[in-house]
């Protein structure tokens, strides 16, 4: 009998090692999933602000193209309408400098 007493002590001290084993390990399960629903959250918002900003970027260069085709239609309209001021020399200083805005903004 003392024997089996003595089994039986082991058994609840094992049961009891168990459940705190599991408990700890839960809990840390729990906090693991929501630090990673977190960080996916935070993924998430900067994506959006990402698409956001390229956006914005894509409709600043819109403007920019649009406005460097207006300046060459002007320039072209004046050099046509004979203002030697607005040589073909200088229309091409200003197109290559026009162009090389262009670049570097994109």
């Amino acid at each position: 009998m003392l024997e089996l007493n003595k089994l039986n002590e082991e058994k609840r001290a094992l049961q009891q090692q168990l459940r705190v084993t599991t408990e700890t390990h839960d809990k840390r399960v729990g906090e693991l999933e929501r630090a990673g629903e977190e960080t996916e959250g935070h993924y998430v918002k900067l994506l959006e602000e990402k698409k956001s900003e390229l956006e914005d970027l894509r409709l600043q260069l819109d403007s920019v193209e649009k406005q460097l085709k207006s300046n060459r239609q002007f320039l072209e309209v004046r050099v046509q309408k004979g203002h030697p001021e607005w040589g073909s020399s200088n229309v091409e200083q200003l197109s290559a400098c026009f162009n090389c805005c262009f670049l570097w903004l994109m």
